[in-house]
């Protein structure tokens, strides 16, 4: 079983746990590993905040561009609350992971280096 059949569905937003939910998700390496340090930084010390960004970022009555952005930009405020200082690393890439293993058919891991070589 490949890895997105694995967290298919995942994370669930109506865990009671949410926070364990999400820690328990093994990304490999289709993540910056420093996400993982943010996400652990940012879960130990606003966990609610954390899991309103992803809520709003499963939310498909919204358009996916707005999704993307606001998510990096409710994850840097949750992030700077939370008093972390350097970026927060949710990027593009780790959203379109996110987004992969939550809804399978409709959304693709992006790799930004494949999309320059198909641009050429």
């Amino acid at each position: 079983m490949g890895i997105a059949q694995k967290y298919k569905g995942r994370p669930d937003l109506n865990a009671p746990d949410f926070a364990s939910e999400i820690k328990s998700m093994d990304y490999s390496n289709l993540i910056y590993p420093m996400v993982l340090a943010v996400r652990k930084h940012i879960l130990d010390n606003f966990p609610e905040e954390y899991h309103d960004c992803y809520v709003k970022l499963f939310n498909e009555t919204d358009d996916i561009t707005s999704r993307v952005k606001n998510f990096m930009n409710d994850v840097q405020a949750v992030y700077k609350k939370s008093k972390g200082e350097k970026a927060h690393h949710h990027d593009e890439r780790t959203i379109s992971t996110f987004l992969t293993f939550t809804t399978l058919k409709s959304t693709h891991f992006l790799k930004i280096h494949f999309i320059r070589n198909i641009v050429k």
